[in-house]
């Protein structure tokens, strides 16, 4: 076990946790890794900006922190499969909602499925069931995917705008070098971008 050193004296950043997480959610936890995936979503959510506050599956797998966390000694599973597991697990019981869009490069004919999380608050379910219904898709979600438009990404993130489902077009001027094609997992919904 490592000892903690204590923490800092001064300012400190905090990150907000409702009452109803301690008093309803906690209570009914009994699995760490689902624990852990929680509280480190509250950490990371809490660290966005615009609207609306999700994070992918790519997130989670490339964020350290959380992979670090989720180890255990005498465990042989990788950590991915923790993860995996604890994301399971908090949408099994619905204080996470998942939604899972399918990305199709046209310039590799490669698709992705990634998998978006959000908290079950009533603004994250009307946006889940936006996204599933294909009234919206953020442009966030879509910006997030591409390795090589990372300016651009930036540019929607800081944005935090939303883009009706079906609108082609650009953001900030921007013009988009790869196409990419969105499927909404539930209808059959394909935006070109």
């Amino acid at each position: 076990m490592t000892v903690f050193a204590g923490f800092p004296s001064g300012k400190n950043p905090y990150v907000p946790v409702p009452e109803v997480f301690f008093t309803v959610l906690l209570p009914e936890i009994e699995d760490v890794a689902e624990l852990k995936v929680t509280l480190h979503l509250f950490w990371l959510l809490a660290q966005k900006k615009g609207d609306p506050r999700c994070v992918s599956d790519r997130e989670l797998l490339a964020d350290m922190v959380l992979l670090r966390s989720l180890k255990r000694k005498g465990d042989p599973r990788p950590v991915e499969e923790r993860l995996r597991h604890g994301l399971e697990q908090a949408v099994a019981r619905s204080s996470i909602l998942r939604i899972y869009l399918k990305l199709l490069s046209e310039a590799s004919d490669e698709e992705e499925l990634v998998g978006w999380y959000f908290f079950n608050t009533a603004r994250s379910r009307k946006i889940v069931n936006e996204l599933q219904g294909g009234e919206l898709v953020p442009a966030s979600l879509l910006a997030a995917r591409d390795d090589e438009l990372d300016e651009q990404a930036q540019a929607y993130n800081d944005t935090g705008s939303v883009v009706p489902a079906g609108r082609a077009g650009t953001l900030r001027g921007y013009e988009r070098a790869a196409q990419v094609q969105v499927q909404i997992e539930r209808p059959n919904i394909f935006i070109l971008y």
